[in-house]
C-alpha cells in the first residue's frame, strides 16, 4: 500500500509546502477545508487570518519514485529522457488515475506505463512554468 501524502502550492506566497515542513503544517479536513498549524502550534483555518480557499493548490504524492529517488507529485515535470519530452504529471478525473501530460503536443500519457523508474523529476508546474511554455 502506497503511502498518501499530499504537498500544497501557496499561490500567495508563492512557495511550496511539503508534509511535515517544520514551520507551517498544512492539513484537510473531511470537510475538504484547508487547514495550518502556525509557529505557535495554533490551528487556523483557510477563512481565518485572510487566507482563501483558493490561495493553496493541493497536489498528491503518487506514490512512486523517479530515477534518483525522488518522490514524484501532481503537477510535478518530468523528463521522459528515452523520448526527451518535459511532462506533466496531472491527476485525470474521469479515469481516476494519474497520467503524463506531454508537451507541446498534450498528448496524455498512461502513467502506469513507465512506473517512475524512467522519469526524472526536474521542476514542478509552480516553481517553473517558463520550462512548460518555453517546450
Amino acid at each position: 500500500m502506497r503511502e498518501i501524502k499530499f504537498r500544497a502550492w501557496d499561490r500567495v506566497n508563492k512557495k511550496m509546502f511539503y508534509y511535515g515542513d517544520s514551520l507551517f503544517n498544512l492539513f484537510i479536513t473531511f470537510e475538504g477545508d484547508v487547514g495550518y498549524y502556525n509557529n505557535n502550534g495554533d490551528i487556523a483555518f483557510t477563512n481565518d487570518n485572510g487566507f482563501t480557499s483558493d490561495q493553496f493548490e493541493l497536489m498528491q504524492f503518487t506514490g512512486l519514485l523517479d530515477k534518483n529517488g525522488v518522490e514524484i507529485y501532481e503537477g510535478d515535470i518530468v523528463e521522459i529522457p528515452a523520448e526527451e519530452y518535459l511532462a506533466v504529471i496531472e491527476w485525470d478525473v474521469e479515469t481516476c488515475r494519474f497520467v503524463i501530460n506531454i508537451w507541446p503536443e498534450n498528448v496524455l500519457c498512461d502513467f502506469d506505463n513507465y512506473y517512475g523508474r524512467e522519469l526524472e523529476v526536474i521542476s514542478n508546474k509552480w516553481d517553473n512554468p517558463s520550462l512548460m511554455e518555453a517546450n
